[in-house]
């Protein structure tokens, strides 16, 4: 009799970066930025070949500095740029809906040898909605960050439910 799969999944997250599912056995890293007053709480596997990231940061935004373009698909843009200017190679960019919410993804990736000794993939998901931003990073191996992406994408609450 195999195990019940849904006691491998754990809910993690906060009020400040939303809630999603990971593996029970991930270990949980704070970091508070004080300068800019920013928060992350990093999620990371014990073969520490996978991690996710639950951002709060609010980007500095001003509704001017964006025109007509949507904030969170211009700050997509500017993690990809910051990937590529570090030896990142940008994949894609895709809307995506993760309950009720419009996700900008970015698919980047860090050819084996510059960051870790295999390929090294970030998934970067950011949503705006109308009073604060929503990040997501998942990165790591590829095949250990497989089932992590799909479960994110299937788990994500702005709010505990």
């Amino acid at each position: 009799i195999s195990p019940d799969a849904s006691a491998y999944w754990t809910t993690r997250g906060s009020e400040k970066t939303g809630y999603l599912s990971v593996p029970y056995n991930w270990t949980e890293e704070e970091y508070e930025y004080e300068f800019e007053g920013n928060y992350s709480l990093m999620l990371i596997s014990p073969e520490r070949n996978a991690m996710v990231s639950l951002i709060e940061n609010n980007y500095g935004y001003d509704p001017k500095q964006y025109d007509s373009q949507e904030p969170a698909e211009y700050i997509v843009e500017s993690y990809v740029a910051q990937y590529e200017s570090q030896g990142g190679g940008h994949i894609s960019t895709e809307k995506v809906e993760i309950s009720g919410y419009t996700f900008y993804k970015a698919i980047d990736c860090y050819p084996a040898g510059s960051y870790a000794d295999y390929d090294y993939y970030l998934y970067t998901y950011v949503t705006f909605t109308g009073d604060r931003f929503y990040t997501i990073v998942i990165e790591g191996e590829e095949n250990a960050i497989g089932d992590i992406i799909i479960k994110v994408e299937e788990s994500f609450a702005g709010s505990k439910k």
